[in-house]
């Protein structure tokens, strides 16, 4: 009896990985889908706004004229705004798509998340290879990283925050209204953090997988002068990151991914820090920039100078408020 339950439990969680698998395949190929759609939505929108743009200086360079046309100004206006209402119709639909694409991240998130959790405690046992292993997690974190919740930018304004001073305040009213606006500066930069120490601890995993995969291949060259082709595939751009390849589902740089990096340079920029030069951080700002293959330790670079920055002004946020006291 126990021996027929055993196997009924074998075969139970066997097919609860096949449906993992299957779910999670489903999933990727439904965000692949999702990120497609949504970069052709926001190109036909750009393309309205560019029409919508040329028909807004026609119509001005009409009215400006001796004699304007005003039958042209009103087919003109007319134009536009059937544009506009295109544009805000091509508005709905991105926004459908990003709370699609946002629902499917979190899915994924999950997935990945336990898998990695999964063959962490495996590789504890000693009982599978631990290359191949490290191959996974390192595959899996990647894609973690790249369905990141995206990273809002600061809402407050630094410059004001470094004027308030609570002390000089006109009268107690004033004074609580400094006082909430600091806090909820504090509680935005105590969650940006918690997001960072997040992402830096993903990023920290990848960089020392690749470094440890990089070493072993070192190695198996000097050894043996000679390394497995599919091996050999990776060493070109083994520091490459991401590193993902078509039919994982997760391609590429992902929109997200790439938003997370501006918004980073951002809240540098918002907090009025001339650190991405000093830092040596190769980042660029344009959409340009994103299209490029990533160094994970680039990332890492980044993350930790946002760190470093944001726990600076938590600091002076805690002196205003005196909860560093």
């Amino acid at each position: 009896m126990k021996k027929e339950l055993f196997i009924v439990l074998i075969l139970y969680f066997i097919g609860m990985i096949s449906l993992n698998a299957q779910s999670r395949d489903e999933l990727e190929k439904k965000y692949e889908q999702l990120s497609n759609q949504y970069e052709k939505e926001r190109n036909t929108r750009d393309s309205l706004k560019n029409i919508f743009s040329v028909k807004t200086e026609q119509i001005d360079s009409e009215k400006k004229k001796k004699n304007p046309d005003n039958d042209k100004i009103v087919d003109l206006m007319a134009g536009s705004v059937s544009v506009s209402n295109k544009i805000d119709v091509q508005n709905k639909k991105i926004n459908y798509i990003e709370k699609d694409i946002e629902s499917v991240k979190q899915q994924l998130h999950k997935l990945y998340s336990s898998k990695i959790d999964s063959l962490e405690s495996l590789k504890k046992t000693g009982k599978e290879d631990s290359e191949r292993l490290d191959d996974e997690i390192l595959l899996l974190t990647e894609k973690n990283l790249l369905v990141a919740p995206r990273i809002p930018k600061l809402s407050f304004s630094p410059e004001k925050i470094l004027g308030i001073d609570l002390n000089k305040a006109k009268n107690q009213k004033e004074k609580t209204l400094y006082k909430e606006y600091l806090n909820n500066a504090l509680n935005e930069v105590d969650m940006l953090l918690g997001n960072v120490d997040l992402q830096i601890s993903e990023v920290d995993q990848i960089v020392n997988l690749q470094t440890k995969t990089k070493k072993f291949l070192e190695e198996a060259e000097l050894e043996g002068n000679m390394i497995l082709q599919s091996k050999s595939n990776q060493t070109a751009d083994i520091n490459a990151f991401p590193r993902l390849t078509e039919g994982t589902g997760v391609t590429g740089v992902s929109n997200d991914f790439a938003l997370n990096v501006k918004t980073y340079q951002l809240i540098l920029s918002q907090l009025d820090i001339q650190q991405l030069s000093k830092a040596d951080l190769k980042w660029k700002t344009s959409s340009d920039g994103m299209n490029r293959n990533f160094s994970a330790k680039e990332y890492q670079k980044l993350l930790k100078e946002v760190k470093k920055r944001l726990q600076e002004f938590k600091l002076v946020l805690a002196n205003k408020t005196g909860s560093s006291k």
